[in-house]
């Protein structure tokens, strides 16, 4: 399993990383820029990544701005919505607009920052993914 990890705290970004190293390989960006690319590169590889985590409020591109984009390249990369990455935002922003803008982008879950690992193991479970 590939997991890309889309968050610029570094504190959380590595915290995300050891929490789900035990699950498969893990990559990380720290902005939505990066988080593109490596998706990107990945496809390009055939080494298409299962779940995505992606932070809202991130520098250059925000995970909001770039969930599309990232759709629109495993589209044309034979994974349309359904058959890509699972992608989950993990946010501090629990208003309605952030939530509902986040599900029209095609996510599948939506975790509020801070959270305990217990509720992403249960999120991860519920996405089908086997959890540690």
């Amino acid at each position: 399993m590939r997991v890309l990890i889309a968050e610029d705290d570094f504190d959380v970004r590595n915290a995300l990383s050891r929490l789900l190293a035990p699950m498969g390989e893990v990559a990380m960006a720290s902005n939505g820029q990066e988080a593109l690319q490596t998706v990107k590169q990945g496809l390009e590889r055939e080494e298409a990544f299962d779940l995505i985590l992606l932070d809202i409020g991130m520098p250059a591109i925000s995970g909001l701005q770039v969930l599309p984009t990232i759709r629109e390249v495993e589209a044309e990369n034979g994974r349309p919505i359904g058959k890509g990455a699972k992608v989950v935002m993990i946010t501090g922003r629990s208003d309605r607009w952030s939530i509902m803008s986040s599900f029209s982008a095609s996510c599948e879950a939506y975790i509020v920052k801070p959270f305990r690992t217990r509720q992403l193991w249960a999120t991860l479970s519920d996405l089908g993914f086997e959890v540690p």
